[in-house]
């Protein structure tokens, strides 16, 4: 009898199981990769921006209430349709979005928003990036 036969029955099963922990750990990498906050933040959607909205936004701009420059923020089709000086966001742009920049104080005419606490977003700035990420995302319903 050959007295290899062990050393090569070791290297059978040693070959295969190193593949297959290797290929275990790739797949852990790409978890971790799908666990990326960036990729979370495509799935921001119009109604995780309906609490803020509520609380900062509808005295002002919505239908049942005053609803300033006819700007309505009540409905993700009323936020599209903008204000009667035309579109508040742009998807994708953010800092094309007077939506945005009026929040951020980095519109140059008129109040910071919203207008009872303009400094509102710098207390809050993940409020700012949750209507940064939605825009820039595409302004996804």
């Amino acid at each position: 009898m050959n007295k290899n036969i062990p050393f090569i029955l070791l290297l059978i099963w040693l070959v295969p199981s190193t593949l297959i922990f290797v290929s275990c750990e790739d797949n852990e990498e790409l978890a971790e990769q799908d666990q990326d906050p960036i990729a979370l933040a495509d799935t921001v959607r119009f109604g995780d921006l309906t609490p803020l909205f509520e609380n900062r936004c509808y005295q002002c701009h919505s239908e049942p209430e005053y609803s300033f420059y006819a700007l309505n923020l009540d409905t993700y089709e009323n936020t599209m349709l903008g204000s009667q000086h035309g579109p508040v966001v742009v998807p994708f742009e953010p800092e094309q979005s007077l939506l945005y920049t009026k929040c951020s104080g980095e519109h140059t005419g008129g109040e910071r928003m919203p207008q009872d606490d303009m400094n509102f977003f710098d207390d809050k700035p993940e409020k700012l990036q949750l209507i940064y990420d939605w825009i820039h995302f595409g302004c996804l319903e």
